[in-house]
């Protein structure tokens, strides 16, 4: 497939992940994308804040970023967990699951989060009052 240079950069170039809509266009579909990247965008800007200010300077950025983040029930209850300082064996236990869907949704909470550790999930969880050290 070509590139239309005035109308496209390849992925390739801008070192972004690509997601490419094809004709005809479904407008739900690129309005649901665009939603995701502004809500990505607002959380960066949130935890740059939060990592810049930190203590009571960082109060306001930390509760923005707990309500601009959306996590499934599950991925809320798998969170917990993480916090409580689970390991993803005995998370599937607790939850019901698979330790390879608990794998999954650590991986999701991570990416939400932005982070790439257990360690920074929880700091992150339990500053912006996602949730609550101890709580199930």
């Amino acid at each position: 497939m070509g590139w239309d240079a005035p109308t496209a950069v390849p992925p390739l170039y801008t070192g972004i992940e690509a997601d490419l809509l094809t004709k005809p266009v479904d407008f739900e579909l690129l309005q649901m994308r665009v939603r995701s990247k502004l809500s990505l965008v607002s959380r960066v800007r949130l935890r740059e804040d939060i990592l810049e200010y930190g203590g009571s300077e960082g109060v306001e950025a930390r509760a923005n970023m707990s309500s601009s983040i959306h996590f499934s029930p599950r991925e809320r209850q798998v969170l917990a967990e993480l916090v409580n300082g689970h390991t993803n064996m005995r998370i599937a236990e607790i939850v019901g699951l698979s330790e390879h869907t608990v794998g999954d949704y650590v991986k999701s909470i991570y990416k939400k989060l932005q982070v790439t550790s257990r360690a920074q999930a929880t700091r992150i969880a339990l500053e912006t009052g996602l949730v609550r050290s101890g709580s199930r």
